[in-house]
């Protein structure tokens, strides 16, 4: 079979059917969300009884009644269910979209290995691996879009996106206009340096990722903070296990604070005070390996950040305690 269609179609085809059938026993977003905890929306007779409501609340029809706001409500949580993940939006597209990111860095892997280590890195055929690369960022892509889509249906929310999507189109003017004495983007060569329309193209992408990235980054700076805030205990995936000791939490903070300023850190690279003394190819090396590890780094602290995104219930529950008045017992188990 290698020697009929070559070896990156043999892996290619071999990656496609554990795709197509083990994942649908095993799956690395599947398992991922049900290792998390969520809080139980509370029950009427408990609002009562920690409103110190001894007899029957009045309710009305639909079995609303009310309390005060600063009311203490027990939170409990449990794990996450099959029936719980049928409900989230966009569950379907997550899981496929990290299934299939997996697959794509193993395919990647093999075939680098074979032709780097194996094959004296001659290849005379087209790098498939490339081509699943490709396909996992357009499947994040249109995970971004549909994202968009929902959260632009709300004026004010479209407003918010035409923002950014305005900020980044004139930060990527400005860092096109930089000279290549501060920013080395490859863009100062002959063929390149006249070349109006593709600056024009890069600005308008630019553009377009700053909308992209709009929603999803605001509430990864909102998981951040959640996370980093002495005051929540996201951190702790389960409650069995206890307080996490200080070392633990210490770590978990640094490898968060790592996660979130680690881009930084890459985009740095292509600065030339920066890189000043690097060889090319050794800048190279250092810019992938820095990508490389971004990613892994971002992988790891992927369950605390949705452990923390779970979490927030009870941020809010908090902030509602500090607020005077009364809520009902409906509006009071949707927060």
């Amino acid at each position: 079979l290698k020697a009929v269609f070559g070896f990156q179609l043999v892996v290619t085809l071999v990656s496609a059917s554990v795709l197509s059938t083990i994942s649908r026993h095993y799956s690395l977003g599947r398992r991922v969300l049900l290792s998390l905890r969520r809080f139980k929306p509370p029950s009427d007779r408990t609002i009562a009884e920690a409103a110190n409501i001894k007899k029957s609340p009045k309710t009305d029809r639909d079995g609303v009644f009310l309390v005060a706001k600063s009311v203490r409500i027990p939170l409990v949580s449990t794990r996450q269910t099959e029936l719980d993940l049928r409900d989230l939006h966009f569950y379907s597209d997550w899981q496929w979209l990290l299934d299939f990111s997996l697959i794509a860095c193993i395919v990647y892997g093999i075939t680098e290995f074979y032709y780097g280590a194996l094959n004296g890195g001659k290849s005379d055929r087209t790098n498939l691996s490339l081509v699943w690369c490709c396909l996992g960022v357009g499947f994040a892509l249109k995970g971004l879009l549909s994202i968009v889509r929902l959260y632009s249906a709300n004026a004010s929310e479209f407003v918010l996106l035409v923002t950014f999507a305005f900020f980044y189109t004139v930060m990527s003017m400005g860092v096109l206009v930089l000279p290549p004495t501060v920013l080395q983007l490859g863009l100062d060569s002959p063929p390149l340096s006249d070349n109006q329309v593709l600056r024009a193209c890069l600005v308008l992408i630019g553009g377009f990722y700053g909308a992209l990235v709009t929603f999803s980054a605001i509430r990864h700076s909102r998981v951040y903070w959640d996370l980093v805030s002495p005051d929540t205990a996201c951190l702790e995936t389960d409650s069995a296990a206890g307080l996490m000791d200080t070392m633990s939490r210490r770590l978990t903070l640094l490898l968060h604070h790592l996660s979130f300023y680690a881009p930084l850190g890459c985009l740095l690279t292509w600065f030339v005070p920066v890189r000043r003394g690097i060889t090319a190819v050794d800048l190279c090396t250092v810019q992938v390996y820095a990508v490389l590890l971004l990613c892994l780094l971002r992988l790891v602290c992927m369950p605390g950040h949705l452990q923390a995104f779970l979490h927030s219930a009870s941020t809010r529950l908090a902030r509602l305690n500090r607020e005077a008045g009364r809520i009902s017992n409906r509006d009071l188990q949707e927060q």
